[in-house]
C-alpha cells in the first residue's frame, strides 16, 4: 500500500468499518497520518510526557489511537472504554502486539465506569464531552475524578461553541452517541471541571490551516483585534481541558 492509497481511506474515515488488513497496514505503515488530526495532535506530547509507568484511561477510545500512544509512551497499564463495539475490535487489533495490552471494554460514560476508585494515574478524553447529554457531563467528569489517584490528570479536547464557522447543529430526540448534544465554551468547560473538583485550566487551540488563513504575513493585527470582540476568542477553533486531582478530597459543602 502507498501513503496515496493510505490517504484515500483516511479520507472515507469510519476506520472502524475498513477490512481489518487494511486497517492494521495503515495503523503500522503510516501512523503518522492519524496524528494530521489536530485533536490527537494535540493530546500527542502531553500523552508522550504523562504515561510513561502510569496507568492509562481513554474514555472514549474509538479504535485505540491514544491507547496506543500511551502503551507506546511506556505506560504501566492502558484501559480503553468505548459504546462501540466494532471500534473496540479495530482498537484489540492494534493494540495486541504490545504487552500488557490494552484492556478494552464496552461501556456507556454517562453511566457508572467499570473501574475501581482512585486506580488510574491519567484519564484522556478526545471529542466526546459534546457527545453526552448535558445533563449527564458533571457525572462524566465526576467519574473521571473518581477512577484518578490524588494528583492524577484529566486531558479533555473538545469542540469550542463560539467559534464563527459552526456548522454542527444541536441533536434533539433520542440520544445518539453520534450526534453532538450542545457543545462547549470555555467558561463552561472550565466550569464543569472545577465544580467536578479539579484543578483546572482550558486553553484554545486552531486547526493549523485555519490559522494560517486567518493570520497571513501583515493582517496579524487584525486578527489579535477580531479576537478581542465579543464573545473572546471566536476564531479559535476547539478547546483543551487540563484538570488535576486534588491530593486531599475537596470539600463538598455548599
Amino acid at each position: 500500500m502507498t501513503e496515496r492509497d493510505a490517504r484515500a481511506w483516511m479520507a472515507k474515515g469510519r476506520d472502524e468499518s475498513w477490512p481489518d488488513g487494511v486497517f492494521l497496514e495503515i495503523a503500522t505503515t503510516f501512523p503518522d497520518l492519524w496524528y494530521e488530526n489536530v485533536h490527537h495532535r494535540r493530546l500527542r506530547s502531553h500523552i508522550q510526557a504523562l504515561a510513561r509507568g502510569r496507568d492509562v484511561l481513554d474514555a472514549g477510545c474509538s479504535t485505540g489511537l491514544l491507547c496506543e500512544l500511551a502503551l507506546q509512551s511506556g505506560a504501566r497499564s492502558v484501559v480503553g472504554l468505548d459504546l462501540g463495539a466494532e471500534r473496540l475490535e479495530k482498537a484489540r487489533l492494534r493494540t495486541r502486539r504490545y504487552s500488557p495490552p490494552a484492556r478494552l471494554e464496552m461501556a456507556d460514560l454517562q453511566t457508572a465506569w467499570p473501574l475501581d476508585t482512585a486506580h488510574i494515574d491519567l484519564v484522556v478524553s478526545s471529542e466526546v464531552i459534546e457527545h453526552l447529554t448535558p445533563e449527564r457531563r458533571g457525572f462524566f467528569v465526576a467519574e473521571a475524578y473518581r477512577v484518578l489517584r490524588p494528583g492524577g490528570t484529566f486531558l479533555v479536547t473538545t469542540p469550542n461553541v463560539e467559534r464563527w464557522f459552526t456548522t454542527t447543529p444541536v441533536a434533539s430526540g433520542s440520544w445518539n452517541p453520534h450526534q453532538h448534544w450542545g457543545e462547549l465554551s470555555q467558561r463552561e468547560l472550565l466550569a464543569l471541571m472545577q465544580g467536578g473538583g479539579f484543578d483546572a485550566a482550558v486553553s484554545y487551540y486552531r486547526y493549523p490551516k485555519v490559522s494560517a488563513w486567518i493570520r497571513r504575513p501583515g493582517y496579524e493585527r487584525l486578527a489579535d483585534a477580531v479576537e478581542r470582540l465579543p464573545p473572546r476568542r471566536r476564531l479559535a477553533m476547539n478547546l483543551l481541558g487540563v484538570g488535576v486531582r486534588a491530593i486531599e478530597e475537596p470539600s463538598r459543602h455548599a
